[in-house]
């Protein structure tokens, strides 16, 4: 009789520990995007897309609107910035927690090469975990991912293994030497400078974009404020020179790779560097064909990427509203 009623108070237990994670974990559910098939190019970024969700009719308490990832049951990198302490101090007192509506969501971007310091070459099956106290993570539904960390090849290979294996540490460099390679996609999406306001449909835009058409020198370098990083000693780089020379190396990485999920965005960059330059041909072929080509950038949603296409929308409408279009 007592082993019996050991038993149902240890099935119950169990139960109830189900039901009770259950709950934490319905409560709030993700949905991971990963881009280029969860397949990894080394020493370049590893960015998945996080979308959390407050998936129940109810508000939630939830200390830090953000989660951690794991590797084998082991955290990911340091203790990141924001994110509550698993465990209290003795001495110390539950801060009081941030409640979150139904139907609340938050997207995130990860670069699980960094986060996770990942290094070597291989599958990698990480999980992703809600604080739903300052003493738990919780997994929320789903939160298991794989992804593969992949050996470059080709020209890939050269620009890795003479750029000291870290290509993106390079970037001038890797421009130069490899504009082909998968790394310089990574490396022009995160080139400094970008062209204030062009992308913006408002005014400004429209107001760069006519001075241009103009040919107006002094208000193109007004509304054009370029700047590119200068190794030590170096002189002020020409700015029609390197426009010119950006606008030639996005074109050969974007024939080399037409299927990039960011070649168009980068075709749309080149295009506003020839209109700066009043090659307008030239710059409505490429904003024209940015359009048919890749948008997902990474660390840009829908209404980022809204915002990127009506810009190009917009520039390519002035100039065939000017004829500058055949």
């Amino acid at each position: 009789m007592l082993k019996r009623l050991l038993l149902l108070i240890i099935v119950s237990l169990i139960f109830n520990n189900h039901l009770f994670i259950s709950a934490e974990q319905k409560a709030f559910q993700t949905n991971i995007k990963l881009y280029q098939g969860g397949k990894y190019l080394l020493a370049a970024p590893a960015i998945v897309e996080v979308k959390i969700r407050n998936n129940s009719d109810k508000d939630q308490k939830i200390p830090a609107q953000e989660g951690i990832w794991f590797i084998a049951g082991n955290k990911c990198g340091i203790e990141q910035i924001g994110h509550l302490p698993t465990q209290l101090n003795k001495n110390e007192n539950s801060p009081p927690y941030p409640t979150v509506p139904s139907g609340w969501e938050k997207i995130l971007y990860y670069d699980l090469a960094t986060e996770c310091d990942l290094k070597k070459i291989g599958q990698y099956e990480l999980e992703y975990r809600i604080i739903t106290s300052v003493y738990s993570e919780v997994p929320a539904l789903p939160s298991k991912i794989i992804i593969e960390l992949q050996d470059p090849i080709g020209i890939d290979k050269q620009a890795y293994e003479e750029l000291d294996k870290d290509p993106l540490g390079h970037p001038n460099e890797l421009l130069e030497k490899y504009p082909t390679s998968t790394y310089a996609g990574w490396a022009l999406i995160n080139w400094k400078p970008e062209l204030p306001g062009v992308f913006v449909v408002n005014e400004s835009a429209n107001y760069s974009i006519m001075a241009a058409i103009n040919k107006n020198a002094n208000e193109i370098n007004k509304w054009w404020k370029l700047k590119i990083p200068l190794s030590e000693g170096e002189k002020e780089v020409d700015r029609t020179k390197m426009m010119r020379n950006l606008a030639e190396i996005i074109e050969s990485f974007v024939n080399a790779h037409q299927d990039s999920q960011f070649s168009g965005y980068l075709t749309a960059r080149a295009g506003f560097n020839l209109l700066g330059l009043a090659e307008f041909q030239k710059a409505c072929y490429m904003l024209n064909k940015s359009l048919a080509l890749g948008w997902d950038l990474p660390k840009c949603n829908k209404e980022c990427m809204k915002h990127h296409i009506e810009g190009t929308k917009n520039a390519l409408g002035i100039l065939i509203k000017n004829k500058l279009c055949t």
